[in-house]
């Protein structure tokens, strides 16, 4: 009586200090941690104001083409960092999606030192301000510098690379198109008068009556020959957009009629612009350029499943300038343009890794940092990898280690009691709290990729945001799902003691016991002796069905002893003994656990649906009767009252008669005695093997087995029920009745009842009306509903 206090007590304040922990989650934001290597000043190994740089090159490999072929000319870069990045990430791969349906892997690898002058600091400074507002996209008016950034590294434009030898740093940096860059005064303005605002300020020579000669054309910035315009960057002075040019389109000139929608007045490019920008050309016979519209910066790592037409961003607007209405910015290319524009998402790719290999280095975990980054990103980033299916196998892993700490170091608890105590103890409440506690929201990306709020590197500038608004939003499930993640994670790949590490790091309070305690097998021992009505023949021929010789036989008796006194639920229900419950609730832990750790491993590329489908198929009460009856289990079962005797021999009947299914059969429902009895062996193995679940699941998986696999699962009964009716447009209606000791579920459609059954839990009850429903309408297959039934 006084443990049993104890644990009301301790389980009170911890109830009580969740709550004064945790308030409403819904509308707290959390700021990023920014990687620790971007942290620090860059310093000289001279003492000067110069930088010595730790530099990677930034490439792009296997380039697919899409419906454009431009997008395959971009620059390479070259990344400097104050600090050597993180061993595994220095030779990270990001995958791009890119407009128009096209793809490209950028590759970051290690190239050395490299020293910038004092003098050269400030031109790389500049450089970064104007290649990022070009990215995203900001007006190229001198920006006034506001402070040191929050990200301290810098990229600068290579020199092309050809072959497996890299050149050196020093080698490799292109300065020359630095200096073009931060001279070409390109400009970005949504609408400006024509010829008007910014847009006059390279067209102080537009009127030179320097004759064309040569193929030159007239640009209003000077007469400039084709090849100056090979993938050249100009301004429109009609509007202050920049663009870049794909080529030069000889079959249309300012006489040629625009492309119009339909229905609407054909006009030539002059009448075009003498109409909307009040503009006569003056040279109309000169070939048109074909334009591409420089844009904002796509999330080029946003996978293209999470879009409607699989195209991950739009594809860029092209137009056909004439040429006397552009400003060329001499020596500006659009390959650098374009490599710029793959620069955020390629960093923002970087630092998820490098913050990813800090948290793993504080958990002090072997993992690859890549598999720690997977358990830290929420679905909405919309990437291709997310801690989703890490959750559910981290939830398996927490149920798991908490049922075994519940069993072991409660013995006096009732199964109900244990129940509930593991529930609040691996609450999401509580794991939130563990979360908040151990600084964890910072490392997490729960936001997609936002281009116009992405902090880019170098110098705090007004017009460029050096913060998402006020972090990002973290909610209470988010954060315990994390939590449940990475304990899946260190699991997958590595063991239960790496998991049980993970939890401690993450201050969960559930210790895994080294052993079992003497003096429960001992309580174990000397109940069963007392109870013992099993001949030492039958033992051994239980074993032998089982696949398992106990060292301790009193653990093999507890799992099959029902209890001489009946014991009942509240809703009458034959419930069996003390220490059966208490089994069952052991061995309930240990089943969900090893089930789930082998469908994540066995399929691990399914989504979390799919997984969760061969689960449940798997881990029900229905498959673990039908599973007992098939290997003659129920025959051993003691001690039971003759009208629980005679509803097993009834089950079983009807289980050999209509072959069982991973739901059951839709005819009867099994009773809970029957449905426990593979629960309390797992335990008991459990127990016997001093927690080696490993040996648990090689003597369980054959007698489970056939597993569900893709091909043979069956989905939830509803879910098919559901699934059915919604193709054959039929209204379907649930509806559950409580009756004295049992609950009633009947299943209606268009207003009929086509089926209804009785258990004490309703979700059995449910279940099995849905199922019997389920039957009524679909396609029969050997007596089992299979997936591709209804779709």
């Amino acid at each position: 009586m006084r443990e049993f206090k104890q644990v009301i007590r301790y389980f009170s304040i911890l109830s009580s200090y969740l709550k004064s922990m945790v308030m409403d989650s819904r509308h707290v934001r959390y700021k990023r941690v920014i990687p620790k290597e971007f942290r620090l000043p860059f310093t000289s190994e001279d003492g000067s104001a110069g930088w010595t740089c730790f530099t990677y090159t930034i490439r792009f490999l296997n380039f697919k083409a899409g419906t454009d072929p431009i997008q395959q000319s971009a620059s390479e870069f070259l990344l400097l960092s104050p600090q050597l990045l993180d061993e595994e990430v220095s030779s990270i791969s990001v995958h791009l999606n890119l407009p128009a349906f096209a793809a490209v892997d950028s590759k970051l690898n290690y190239c050395g030192v490299l020293n910038v002058s004092p003098e050269k600091v400030e031109t790389v400074k500049k450089f970064n301000i104007w290649l990022f507002h070009l990215a995203m996209g900001k007006c190229f008016a001198l920006p006034k510098v506001s402070g040191e950034g929050k990200k301290n590294y810098y990229v600068l434009p290579c020199k092309p690379i050809t072959g497996d030898t890299v050149p050196s740093p020093e080698e490799l940096v292109d300065w020359h198109v630095v200096e073009i860059a931060i001279t070409s005064s390109l400009l970005y303005r949504r609408k400006v008068p024509f010829f008007g605002g910014y847009a006059t300020l390279d067209c102080q020579n537009t009127q030179s009556n320097e004759a064309l000669d040569g193929g030159g054309l007239r640009m209003r910035n000077g007469i400039f020959q084709e090849h100056d315009l090979e993938d050249a960057v100009v301004t429109c002075a009609n509007n202050g957009l920049p663009c870049f040019v794909s080529g030069i389109l000889h079959d249309l000139s300012g006489s040629s009629f625009c492309s119009q929608s339909a229905g609407r007045k054909q006009i030539s490019y002059s009448d075009y612009y003498f109409h909307e920008c009040k503009y006569k050309l003056e040279y109309p016979d000169q070939p048109l350029l074909k334009g591409y519209r420089l844009v904002r910066a796509g999330n080029y790592v946003r996978r293209t499943s999470a879009v409607s037409n699989g195209d991950s961003v739009k594809p860029w607007e092209t137009m056909e300038l004439p040429p006397e209405v552009c400003i060329l910015h001499v020596g500006l290319k659009g390959k650098l343009c374009r490599g710029g524009m793959r620069l955020p998402s390629i960093l923002h790719s970087l630092e998820m890794s490098l913050v990813a290999a800090e948290l793993r280095n504080n958990i002090g975990s072997p993992l690859s940092c890549f598999k720690v980054q997977e358990a830290l990103t929420s679905g909405a980033c919309e990437g291709n990898h997310s801690y989703e299916t890490l959750e559910l196998l981290g939830d398996s892993v927490l149920n798991f280690i908490g049922g075994v700490h519940m069993y072991i170091d409660f013995p006096s608890c009732t199964s109900e009691l244990l129940h509930s105590y593991r529930h609040d103890l691996v609450s999401n409440r509580n794991l939130y709290k563990c979360g908040l506690a151990c600084g964890l929201p910072g490392y997490i990306f729960a936001e997609l990729l936002n281009t116009k709020t992405w902090v880019p590197p170098g110098p705090a500038l007004e017009d460029l945001p050096q913060k998402s608004p006020d972090g990002q939003v973290i909610g209470l499930k988010t954060l315990a799902d994390v939590v449940e993640a990475l304990i899946g994670v260190t699991f997958l790949h590595g063991d239960l003691n790496s998991a049980v590490k993970t939890m401690v790091w993450l201050q969960v309070p559930i210790p895994f016991p080294e052993k079992i305690p003497e003096v429960i097998i001992a309580d174990i021992q000397e109940l069963m002796e007392a109870r013992n009505t099993f001949k030492d023949h039958d033992i051994v021929t239980l074993e032998k069905k089982i696949g398992y010789q106990f060292k301790c036989k009193s653990l093999l008796l507890s799992a099959f002893d029902y209890g001489d006194e009946v014991t009942f639920t509240q809703s009458g229900v034959p419930r069996g003994s003390f220490q059966f419950q208490r089994l069952e609730f052991l061995g309930d832990s240990v089943l969900d656990f090893l089930i789930m750790r082998h469908f994540v491993q066995l399929y691990s590329a399914f989504n979390p649906e799919q997984l969760n489908d061969l689960r449940q198929a798997t881990v029900n009460s229905e498959n673990f009767a039908c599973t007992a009856i098939r290997h003659g289990f129920h025959h051993y079962l003691k001690r039971m009252s003759p009208i629980l005797r005679d509803e097993i021999e009834l089950y079983a009947a009807s289980v050999h008669r209509e072959g069982g299914s991973p739901f059951g059969i839709p005819s009867r429902a099994s009773p809970k005695a029957i449905g426990d009895l593979m629960q309390t062996l797992a335990g008991s193995i459990l127990l016997d093997s001093n927690f080696d679940h490993d040996l648990v699941w090689k003597v369980l998986k054959p007698l489970l087995s056939p597993l569900a696999t893709p091909k043979t699962v069956m989905r939830h009964p509803r879910r098919l029920l559901e699934a059915l009716c919604h193709k054959q447009d039929l209204k379907l209606e649930l509806q559950t009745i409580q009756l004295e000791g049992a609950v009633e579920a009947r299943v209606y459609i268009n207003q009929i009842c086509v089926a209804n059954s009785k258990h004490y839990e309703p979700t059995v009850a449910r279940r099995l009306a849905a199922f019997t429903a389920f039957r009524s309408l679909s396609p029969k297959r050997n007596g089992l509903m299979y997936l591709d039934s209804v779709d």
